[in-house]
């Protein structure tokens, strides 16, 4: 299967000997947030393949929850002490539990180390770029490195675009690994535990999934708040429940006051890993206006589950939402086309063609590239 996008490469038929995988991430089993969870949709596609010995996963965060990983993969608790900790955990792990064929970097913060334990072990190196921390020139040291890596992936267009930009690298050597999405995500019924609990009886309900912090505000959920006022014009019963913590919480919560809408705005905090299905599942509308989403995987996740989603039409969401075809696109700094978007969707009601079409993204597909990667890598 070929996407509309190109990014999906069903062509691999060659089997390649198993390699062994040395990965420094920010986040990946346990982990909370896209970036964790491209991580482990790429490892597990890494085994999927069966051209894998083993991975060994040294993450950089401490893991939030105790998810069990699969065979071949060995993910190691968070060090104490911080990056020079860090740095030398992965010094170590490189020399004592060597030979590796290959170093994953799944972030660019970790391409000085990456470069070094690679270089060190003779070992190729594969560099993952996710948003907004590759977007703009990176310190000459940072550029240095990525510039050697062996391959380099990027979950967007807008993202490939913007390495490209600043990076002098071949262009063929950058390619484009959009996100997955997980299984548990699919269409259910309307969960009434979480209707009862944030009290969404009879309200139509806008939701966006996302940290509330002050380094991602490129989210939208301002111009939401914002463009509420004149969605109540309309439907007076709608609610914004926005799930995600941080400490941008309270200035939205002010936001919403200023506003006058603060008893249509939910701010819910983290929700779990469990609970995140039955969350898409009250929504009427999924809507993140962003204007700096490397992609953003809470739209797969959004529409598998039935819900129509927005997104803002300057970033990666486009690659997420496929150009507008299997979601809306808008001008996040436009509040009269943010409304009319929402506006329409609440007044169609949810469908069904989401959950049809997002299966371009489904794992097989990634999985299937993935592999593909990998046997370009060791040759």
């Amino acid at each position: 299967m070929v996407s509309q996008l190109g990014v999906f490469n069903c062509e691999f038929t060659a089997k390649v000997n198993e390699i062994r995988i040395l990965a420094l991430v920010s986040d990946a089993y346990g982990g909370f947030g896209g970036i964790a969870a491209y991580n482990t949709n790429f490892f597990d596609a890494c085994i999927a393949s069966n051209s894998v010995e083993k991975i060994l996963v040294l993450a950089r965060n401490k893991p939030g929850s105790d998810r069990v990983t699969p065979n071949k993969v060995v993910s190691l608790p968070a060090p104490r002490g911080g990056k020079i900790s860090y740095g030398i955990r992965a010094l170590m792990c490189s020399i004592r539990q060597r030979p590796w064929d290959l170093v994953f970097c799944g972030h660019i913060h970790l391409v000085g180390l990456a470069f070094l334990v690679a270089k060190f072990g003779g070992a190729r190196l594969w560099v993952q770029v996710h948003g907004v921390e590759a977007w703009s020139k990176p310190s000459r040291v940072r550029r240095w490195c990525t510039e050697r890596a062996d391959i380099l992936t990027c979950v967007s267009r807008y993202t490939r675009s913007k390495l490209l930009y600043w990076a002098s690298v071949p262009p063929w050597k950058v390619r484009v690994l959009p996100n997955t999405f997980d299984s548990r995500f699919s269409p259910r019924m309307e969960t009434s535990y979480l209707v009862e609990r944030y009290e969404l009886a009879g309200r139509k309900v806008l939701l966006t999934v996302g940290r509330l912090s002050a380094d991602e505000r490129y989210k939208g959920h301002d111009q939401v708040i914002e463009a509420m006022p004149q969605l109540i014009e309309r439907f007076d019963n709608v609610v914004y429940v926005v799930a995600g913590e941080g400490a941008d919480k309270s200035r939205l919560e002010s936001l919403a006051k200023k506003n006058g809408v603060e008893k249509s705005v939910r701010l819910i905090g983290k929700v779990s890993d469990q609970e995140l299905p039955d969350l898409y599942s009250v929504a009427d509308i999924f809507v993140m206006p962003s204007q700096g989403e490397g992609f953003g995987i809470v739209f797969l996740e959004a529409l598998r589950c039935g819900v129509p989603a927005i997104g803002g039409k300057f970033d990666g969401s486009r690659d997420a939402l496929v150009d507008g075809e299997i979601g809306v696109l808008v001008d996040p700094e436009n509040t009269n086309e943010l409304v009319d978007a929402m506006n329409s969707l609440l007044s169609k009601g949810r469908g069904s063609q989401a959950r049809t079409t997002v299966d371009r993204f489904k794992f097989e597909n990634f999985a299937t590239y993935t592999a593909n990667l990998l046997t370009q890598v060791k040759d």
